[in-house]
């Protein structure tokens, strides 16, 4: 005989879309206990890429690009001077994961992995086996890590897992060589550098991937009026996102440490129909002074771009919102850990577009994070500079874990109590072109200590080396070089980044 019995992970999604003064969901069991009947916490890492904080309401943009997440903020720990370990996926993703710098995990390259040494030190390998591991991004170059912390990760879910369409061949084959395979891909068939003898493969291969990609845009039209969301080999929605992430609190074993890498905000700023034109308002930020490393593109093309990355981060924003009104639902943050965070930033200034550039600018590289804690119920920020690599100490200290010795990072305070060292120094490096296991020769290195940030530029083909020095404090939008007019405070950080790049070479 049928019955009609709801299922416990529909009846607790059913709740998420119900009024939260309507929310309780009594004596669901998100924990496990350790040998001393103590609670274990869950930890749940979102990671939004290309999310820049120097676009969100919460940390004072002027466009209301996140009014979710300032709302479900009321109960976190807001770090509002947080920094990337570098300014694109590779650095970023690597130095949040091992709790290291770039310069000592050596994940810096375009397509680059990290070096062996830290595929045995990151954050699954620490959490592991006291913890289920599980992880999934949209973003290959994510997945690269994945694979190499593969033994470490208890359930690795493929891109495709989420996806309207995937052109990922390497992703359901070839898996033991998950990195080769995908870089071969990238070569031969979407004929970037392709041997001759590719050709007609690659131009085979684009027909389908045409024929599909219209489909699916055209079976989505109406609602995303610019396409799907894309990686341009992956169709996905973040809808279709965030119902997963739901099912998985619900359905992954405790304690879990669960890493989940979204691409949006990420290029092509594709939002929902609703969000486009949503700040059709007219408004620009201040001119900014041009880089030696500005693009040769017209200025006029900025406003666009920057108001289309607005929308999409409204997007992401709604639905993070939903996600969150499902977690309070469910009663997970009684007892567990949640993070919101980013890899990097994204840039529409100074004739620089999107984060492909040797600049450490605040918009490429200042990103969100946000803690909730257990059972917090009030809003906690933190003014003084932290860095990615402090999230894998912090998570270890609070869950009560030895702390690795590789960790560069500091356990930072999770609420209004606890450390306050304005003093510490924070470093990001960007060195995309520098050899892998090379001397950093051709780089670019900052470091932020108290109100002020020292930026490095070397070994850039016909530049000269030189310094730029801001007090991010003061000059949030780096308008006026202090370097020259403030030569004692220079030197000073000048020899402190000097000796810390000195002291990283291999």
């Amino acid at each position: 005989m049928e019955t009609n019995m709801i299922s416990r992970r529909d009846f607790l999604k059913l709740l998420g879309i119900l009024p939260l003064s309507m929310l309780r969901v009594p004596d669901i069991d998100f924990e496990a206990t350790n040998t001393l009947g103590e609670e274990i916490p869950s930890i749940l890492i979102i990671v939004f890429d290309s999310l820049s904080a120097t676009n969100m309401s919460l940390y004072g943009y002027p466009r209301q690009t996140t009014p979710q997440i300032e709302e479900a903020a009321r109960k976190s720990t807001v770090y509002r001077r947080h920094y990337a370990g570098g300014n694109f996926t590779v650095p970023g993703t690597a130095s949040l994961l091992t709790g290291a710098y770039p310069w000592s995990h050596r994940g810096f390259n375009l397509n680059g992995v990290i070096s062996r040494a830290f595929e045995e030190q990151n954050i699954f390998q620490s959490f592991n086996p006291q913890y289920h591991t599980f992880a999934y991004s949209h973003n290959t170059l994510v997945n690269f890590q994945f694979h190499q912390f593969r033994k470490f990760i208890d359930q690795f879910f493929k891109r495709s897992e989420l996806s309207l369409l995937s052109n990922h061949y390497a992703d359901g084959f070839l898996n033991d060589d998950f990195i080769v395979a995908s870089i071969a891909e990238e070569l031969i068939l979407w004929n970037q550098n392709a041997p001759p003898s590719s050709s007609a493969i690659s131009r085979l291969d684009r027909s389908k991937r045409h024929y599909s990609e219209m489909l699916v845009n055209r079976k989505y039209s109406d609602q995303f009026p610019r396409g799907i969301p894309n990686s341009t080999i992956l169709y996905f929605t973040i809808e279709q996102a965030i119902d997963w992430i739901q099912d998985q609190i619900i359905d992954q074993p405790k304690p879990f440490l669960g890493y989940v890498h979204l691409l949006p905000p990420h290029y092509p700023y594709n939002p929902r129909e609703e969000f486009i034109g949503l700040f059709d308002d007219g408004w620009s930020p201040n001119e900014k002074p041009e880089s030696v490393f500005s693009e040769s593109r017209q200025a006029s093309q900025t406003p666009g771009l920057r108001r289309q990355y607005d929308e999409f981060v409204a997007y992401v924003d709604a639905e993070f919102g939903r996600l969150f009104g499902f977690i309070e639902s469910t009663g997970y943050l009684d007892n567990n850990y949640l993070i919101l965070t980013s890899d990097h930033g994204e840039m529409f200034e100074r004739g620089i577009w999107f984060h492909n550039t040797p600049t450490l600018y605040e918009p490429i590289v200042r990103i969100p994070l946000l803690i909730w804690n257990p059972n917090q119920n009030q809003r906690h920020d933190v003014n003084y500079p932290t860095s990615c690599v402090d999230l894998l100490p912090t998570l270890l200290n609070a869950t009560g874990q030895k702390i690795p010795e590789w960790c560069e990072g500091e356990v930072i305070s999770t609420s209004e109590y606890g450390q306050t060292d304005t003093d510490r120094s924070i470093f990001v490096v960007e060195a995309k072109e520098n050899p892998m296991y090379a001397p950093l020769r051709n780089a670019t290195a900052a470091l932020i200590k108290g109100d002020f940030k020292l930026t490095y530029y070397f070994g850039y083909d016909g530049k000269q080396d030189f310094f730029e020095l801001f007090n991010v404090m003061e000059d949030p939008e780096e308008l006026v070089d202090l370097y020259s007019t403030h030569p004692s405070h220079a030197r000073q950080l000048k020899d402190e980044l000097m000796d810390r790049l000195a002291t990283s070479d291999i």
